[in-house]
């Protein structure tokens, strides 16, 4: 859900037609404000690759331990639901070493060895991107009808004023990389941002999709 922040007057309208036109064409302002899920950005892939990533460890870069449970959660689900084997890295949040990202690298890729998983699959958050968007005033007309008796009628046109307002958008732009677990070597990566998510969960959901579906039609061989 896109949180947009705005203030609307109306101006005209006290027949319930009127009512309901303005509210109809208040309705489409709003709702072009209401895009969001995520978009594929930029994917980048090693030429070459033979092997075939069937069962792939989730791992989400974040201390914050609930993030991190719905992310790799839904992540998880996506894989399994499209026919991959998905798992999670054991152990809690707080027990990870996370001050010490060689040590992190050790425990993930032991992880996935010891559950038989061929890649790694590591999420992290490239950064937030906040815009503010400055919509000018708008003015729509309206044609109204009125009849005047059974055989004639007249036209007019009812004026409807939107005012000025700003919307404002949260961008999340994520990087997902897909490292070979024997190798330890990145063979697949993919850009993605995600707008106003509405919830992190929601948010979680629709970029687990698209990733999911990303990473089958680019990397073939990942295909189970």
């Amino acid at each position: 859900m896109r949180l947009c922040k705005s203030t609307q007057r109306l101006a005209g309208a006290t027949r319930a037609p009127a009512r309901w036109a303005i509210f109809c064409l208040l309705a489409i302002v709003l709702t072009a404000c209401a895009s969001s899920g995520t978009e594929v950005k930029r994917i980048e892939s090693v030429p070459g690759v033979e092997k075939s990533y069937q069962d792939l460890l989730v791992f989400a870069v974040t201390k914050n331990s609930d993030a991190r449970g719905i992310i790799e959660q839904q992540l998880t689900d996506e894989l399994v639901k499209e026919g991959f084997g998905g798992q999670r890295i054991s152990g809690e949040n707080g027990d990870l070493p996370w001050e010490d990202p060689g040590s992190l690298g050790n425990l993930i890729f032991a992880s996935a060895e010891a559950a038989g998983s061929d890649g790694v699959l590591v999420i992290s958050l490239e950064r937030k991107e906040r815009e503010t968007s400055y919509i000018p005033e708008q003015v729509i007309y309206q044609p109204e009808v009125t009849s005047l008796g059974p055989l004639a009628s007249t036209t007019y046109m009812r004026t409807v004023v939107i005012p000025a307002h700003t919307d404002e958008s949260l961008t999340y732009v994520i990087r997902s990389t897909l490292y070979d677990t024997g190798t330890r070597a990145p063979v697949w990566r993919l850009y993605s941002a995600t707008v106003d998510p509405g919830s992190l969960r929601a948010g979680a959901r629709n970029f687990s999709k698209v990733l999911v579906k990303a990473l089958n039609k680019t990397l073939p061989q990942a295909t189970p």
